[in-house]
């Protein structure tokens, strides 16, 4: 056995259930992303500069940009950022999104020499997660939980044609 350099107490165990809990939640929106229709493309843990977009789905209806998370409370807004029991979370999930959704963007002007619109989505996955934005997006960001990921995709308006969509997959890949 090697030398134990540090000791177990040092870390703490919220850590590993914070990214086993993550490893779960993205499953649970792919199994959910896999039941969309075919002529929609899912993209994994996308590295853009110094950001990685867990989900970047592209379709006829655009190009949602996903962020996950497994979090187990009842989400509130305070008018600036997501609460959760009415306190604000340590990180800004609704700038995350936003922030991630900006970069895609940027990106595929660059590639592309057009702006597409991207569509930010937070999903959190615990069926515990307390939800009551409905799919009305809260600064610009929708707040969902994943049983509605496949409405929200699907029921909005066709925005993209088959030729910008592939030119899209493209860069993407």
């Amino acid at each position: 056995m090697g030398k134990i350099t540090e000791t177990p107490e040092k870390y703490s165990i919220s850590i590993f259930e914070k990214y086993i809990f993550g490893i779960m939640g993205k499953k649970a929106i792919y199994y959910e992303l896999t039941k969309l229709p075919n002529e929609y493309s899912i993209y994994i843990d996308i590295e853009l500069i110094n950001v990685v977009i867990d989900f970047v789905v592209i379709g006829p209806t655009g190009i949602y940009c996903i962020t996950a998370k497994s979090h187990e409370v009842t989400l509130g807004y305070n008018g600036v950022e997501l609460t959760k029991w009415k306190q604000p979370f340590e990180e800004n999930f609704l700038n995350q999104a936003n922030s991630e959704a900006s970069i895609l963007k940027k990106y595929l002007h660059i590639k592309l020499n057009k702006y597409f619109d991207i569509v930010p989505v937070l999903v959190f996955t615990s069926r515990f997660a307390k939800i009551a934005f409905d799919l009305e997006p809260i600064n610009n960001v929708f707040v969902i939980q994943n049983k509605w990921l496949i409405k929200l995709i699907t029921k909005r308006p066709h925005i993209l044609d088959i030729n910008e969509i592939k030119a899209i997959e493209n860069v993407i890949q």
